[in-house]
Protein backbone atom coordinates (compact mmCIF):
# COMPACT_ATOMS: atom_id res chain seq x y z
CA UNK A 1 0.00 0.00 0.00
CA UNK A 2 1.48 3.27 -0.87
CA UNK A 3 1.94 6.46 1.41
CA UNK A 4 -1.35 8.07 1.85
CA UNK A 5 -0.48 11.60 0.74
CA UNK A 6 2.43 11.39 -2.11
CA UNK A 7 1.76 7.80 -3.58
CA UNK A 8 4.83 6.45 -3.10
CA UNK A 9 5.79 2.96 -1.77
CA UNK A 10 7.41 2.59 1.35
CA UNK A 11 10.93 0.57 1.95
CA UNK A 12 11.41 0.94 5.57
CA UNK A 13 10.14 4.67 6.49
CA UNK A 14 5.80 3.28 6.68
CA UNK A 15 4.38 5.80 9.48
CA UNK A 16 0.93 6.15 10.76
CA UNK A 17 0.09 9.06 10.97
CA UNK A 18 -3.16 11.05 12.23
CA UNK A 19 -5.20 12.86 9.07
CA UNK A 20 -6.83 15.17 12.10
CA UNK A 21 -3.92 15.40 14.72
CA UNK A 22 -4.50 14.30 17.64
CA UNK A 23 -3.47 18.14 19.61
CA UNK A 24 -6.51 19.39 17.49
CA UNK A 25 -8.46 17.03 18.41
CA UNK A 26 -8.25 13.99 16.46
CA UNK A 27 -8.70 10.09 17.24
CA UNK A 28 -6.82 7.59 16.97
CA UNK A 29 -10.12 5.81 15.34
CA UNK A 30 -9.30 3.65 12.16
CA UNK A 31 -11.03 6.55 10.61
CA UNK A 32 -8.18 8.61 11.23
CA UNK A 33 -5.20 7.24 10.98
CA UNK A 34 -3.42 6.46 7.24
CA UNK A 35 -0.09 4.67 6.70
CA UNK A 36 1.84 7.53 5.47
CA UNK A 37 5.99 7.65 4.71
CA UNK A 38 8.14 9.38 7.10
CA UNK A 39 8.71 12.65 4.97
CA UNK A 40 5.41 13.32 4.45
CA UNK A 41 4.40 12.54 7.71
CA UNK A 42 7.02 14.93 9.16
CA UNK A 43 6.22 17.41 6.81
CA UNK A 44 2.59 17.91 7.89
CA UNK A 45 3.39 17.35 11.32
CA UNK A 46 0.35 19.20 13.34
CA UNK A 47 -1.57 20.23 10.36
CA UNK A 48 -5.12 19.28 8.92
CA UNK A 49 -5.54 18.04 5.53
CA UNK A 50 -6.66 21.24 3.91
CA UNK A 51 -3.77 23.43 5.30
CA UNK A 52 -0.91 20.32 4.34
CA UNK A 53 -2.90 20.64 0.77
CA UNK A 54 -1.76 23.98 0.66
CA UNK A 55 1.51 23.37 1.92
CA UNK A 56 2.29 20.99 -0.88
CA UNK A 57 0.90 23.17 -3.78
CA UNK A 58 3.37 25.65 -2.47
CA UNK A 59 5.97 23.51 -2.71
CA UNK A 60 4.84 22.43 -5.67
CA UNK A 61 4.60 25.74 -7.60
CA UNK A 62 0.76 25.18 -8.28
CA UNK A 63 -0.40 28.32 -6.11
CA UNK A 64 1.75 31.32 -5.99
CA UNK A 65 2.85 32.94 -2.65
CA UNK A 66 0.80 34.69 -0.43
CA UNK A 67 1.01 38.21 -0.59
CA UNK A 68 0.60 38.82 3.14
CA UNK A 69 2.88 40.28 5.41
CA UNK A 70 2.38 39.61 8.94
CA UNK A 71 2.83 42.44 11.37
CA UNK A 72 5.55 41.19 12.99
CA UNK A 73 7.66 40.48 9.61
CA UNK A 74 7.28 44.81 8.57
Amino acid sequence: MPCFYCGKDFSDDKTQDHVLPLSRRGSSSKRNLVDACLKCNQLKGILNLEEFRLVVAYRKKLIPPADYVFPGER
